[in-house]
């Protein structure tokens, strides 16, 4: 016993001398050569060649120029990422140090390791970023140097007039933008023709408290990982081409701005959550929703609005916004569609080139409460074509001006409502829930009224929908006529209501569907002194 005792102790003194020999260990080596630091590596390094990192170091930061190097880490028996690099910038803006640039084709590879820094990645002409198993840490909190508009990972698209596309690929990653004045990912450019694409496949990926998520014209494919844009200051994504598939949850919530901005967005068999931003939930060019994803809008638009900044009004125009000429929202049957609780219009498509073909979905409890958003509380069609299917729920929404629940100065096709619909009781029924007998003429001069003591001081005035066309001004609101029937026993939320007579449950919003969570397992830090000796022991 005391002689392992002995050897125990012995173990431990050696163990505990380790940093102090730390000096002039060998951190990187290509091939046989072995390097002190990474940055003398990456000078000697040739086209194609890999530098496998040895230990935990420190980098000045680097540029890869014309060339493809490959820097590799490990993994290590309890299936950590090793090793850390950690690049240090300085007190000094523009400095340059601390940053990593990849130009004139330059590519740089990164494998099973962890990447730290507090400033930028910037790419140029034909470069290109692959990283496979690692986890990618960015946090500048809030120095000063982080305040210019570009991105933080940033494409520099222009150079002597000329444009190149980039790439940035994250496999099997991890991935943590924060504390940036400026935007997480941002491309300079204005023209489609030339690509920046970022993508993202079995990741995780996080961009919060930054100016924005993702900015500029991105190709951005998310492919069976995780996205959360989350809390930043400005949009969450301002443009962009999305395609989200193969079990992707996506978050754009809790931004200053809109949420997801997109010029165009593709959801297949994805969740995609738009909550609680300033602006728009969702504004975008042209959206298709297949019938296995699940999306959700609620809760945006909560910037205020209506004072002498007419800007702050044009921020603020609906929970789903379909812009530009020719745009358009395609939301198959069978999707889970869901449009709630946003304070302007749940929907709205702005002029005579738009299109809305809503094959299923739940609009409900919207408020389009003004400037912007003042017609049409659940949908706002502005001289465009709405196809709306019998079997979405469109009720209990509100408009300050006209149309509680469909304003249309187009076309637009709907169905009758459904056989379980329920007014909320406040303000449309003085507090009492009533039965929805069908659509009734809500227009801005004569709004629906049925509680009124005097029956020549309502308007009920029952609109017929047929699912065919309607090419005149539509303002409607599934309410009641004169006599209200009140539920016996009153309704309970739930179910999925729908319309012609489709049964359901709920006179508010239906049951919602458990969104999707993607459990990241927390990050393995390096192991203490302690833990060496025991995992060197075999103590677990």
């Amino acid at each position: 016993m005391k002689k392992t005792l002995a050897i125990m102790l012995a173990l431990i003194m050696v163990l505990a001398m380790v940093p102090a020999l730390a000096d002039g260990v060998k951190v990187a080596k290509i091939g046989s050569t072995e390097y002190e630091t990474l940055d003398e590596a990456i000078d000697a390094a040739n086209d194609g060649d890999t530098i496998e990192l040895l230990a935990d170091c420190e980098s000045d930061g680097f540029t890869i120029d014309g060339k493809t190097i490959t820097i590799s880490g490990d993994i290590s028996e309890n299936n950590r990422r090793q090793h850390t690099v950690t690049l240090k910038g300085d007190d000094v803006p523009g400095s340059g140090k601390g940053n990593i640039v990849l130009k004139n084709a330059g590519k740089l590879n990164l494998n099973n390791c962890t990447f730290k820094t507090n400033r930028k990645i910037t790419l140029y002409a034909d470069s290109a970023l692959d990283c496979t198993n690692i986890r990618l840490e960015m946090d500048a909190n809030k120095e000063k140097f982080s305040d210019k508009p570009e991105g933080n990972i940033y494409y520099d698209g222009a150079i002597e007039m000329e444009r190149f596309p980039c790439s940035i690929t994250f496999n099997r990653c991890s991935v943590l933008i924060q504390n940036y004045l400026g935007n997480a990912i941002r491309w300079d450019q204005e023209t489609w023709g030339y690509e920046f694409r970022v993508r993202f496949t079995e990741s995780d990926f996080m961009a919060t408290n930054c100016r924005s998520g993702f900015t500029g014209r991105l190709w951005v494919d998310v492919d069976n990982s995780k996205v959360d844009v989350v809390e930043n200051y400005g949009n969450g994504s301002n443009g962009s081409r999305y395609t989200i598939k193969n079990g992707s949850v996506v978050n754009f919530n809790n931004n200053g701005k809109h949420g997801l901005s997109a010029w165009t967005l593709k959801i297949e068999g994805s969740t995609v959550n738009a909550i609680g931003n300033g602006g728009d939930g969702i504004v975008a060019f042209q959206t298709d929703i297949n019938a296995n994803s699940h999306v959700i809008v609620k809760e945006n638009a909560k910037r205020s609005f209506g004072g002498t900044d007419p800007a702050n009004d044009k921020e603020v125009q609906a929970g789903f916004h379909v812009y530009i000429n020719g745009g358009y929202l395609k939301v198959e049957k069978g999707a889970d569609f869901r449009v709630i609780d946003n304070y302007a219009s749940g929907i709205k498509i702005e002029n005579a080139t738009e299109t809305l073909e809503l094959g299923s979905g739940t609009i409900m409890n919207n408020h389009a409460r003004g400037g912007y958003s003042e017609y049409g509380g659940g949908i706002y069609n502005v001289g465009g074509t709405a196809m709306i299917d019998p079997s979405v729920v469109i009720y209990n929404n509100h408009a300050v001006t006209a149309g509680d629940d469909i304003y249309s100065t187009g076309k637009i096709t709907f169905g009758g409502v459904g056989s379980d619909w329920w007014l909320d009781g406040t303000p449309d029924c003085d507090g009492k829930i009533h039965k929805i007998d069908g659509w009734h003429d809500d227009a801005e001069e004569n709004r629906w009224q049925a509680h009124k003591e005097k029956p020549e001081d309502n308007h009920i005035s029952p609109v017929i929908a047929t699912n065919q066309p309607i090419e005149s001004k539509v303002a409607v609101k599934a309410a009641h006529g004169a006599n209200a029937v009140e539920p016996t026993p009153v309704p309970t939320p739930g179910g999925n209501t729908g319309g012609n007579g489709s049964s359901g449950g709920g006179y508010y919003h239906p049951t919602t569907t458990p969104v999707p969570v993607i459990v990241i397992p927390p990050k393995t830090g390096d192991m203490t002194v302690w833990q060496s000796i025991l995992h060197f022991l075999g103590i677990k």
